[in-house]
């Protein structure tokens, strides 16, 4: 689904304001570490699921449900700090993309180094292996 240019640039300015107001206001040393990641707007701009990620010390999770916690709060900051005519909910949620992004690359790895460990399966790849095209083979 394409987003319109309103549901982009309110995003981009609430991940920027909320991004502040965690750090300035909020006072618990577990939301502090919370980066803000992304921002998804609903359509009708009433609904605004923000994506974070709190780093190694303290668990995704516990610092969604806190900042959910203080999103009544957030939002009575953002009012007079933006000069959107209406808040959004803010909906806050773990972003678990890069440690899935890690994963991967991990699986990745292994499966390259149990490719390349394989004789035999390498040189059944080198022999079934397409030519390239325009090679003379």
């Amino acid at each position: 689904m394409e987003k319109s240019v309103r549901t982009l640039r309110v995003g981009s300015l609430l991940r920027r304001e909320l991004g502040k107001l965690i750090q300035e206001k909020l006072r618990d040393p577990r939301v502090q570490t919370a980066v803000i990641t992304d921002v998804d707007m609903s359509k009708d701009l009433s609904v605004a699921i923000v994506y974070t990620h709190s780093g190694e010390q303290f668990p995704n999770e516990e610092v969604c449900e806190r900042l959910n916690r203080a999103s009544g709060y957030l939002r009575k900051c953002l009012a007079t700090r933006s000069h959107l005519r209406a808040l959004p909910n803010l909906v806050f949620r773990a972003d678990n993309s890069l440690e899935q992004g890690a994963r991967m690359d991990a699986l990745l790895d292994h499966a390259d180094q149990t490719h390349d460990s394989d004789p035999q399966t390498a040189n059944k790849t080198a022999k079934t292996a397409k030519p390239a095209i325009g090679s003379d083979e």
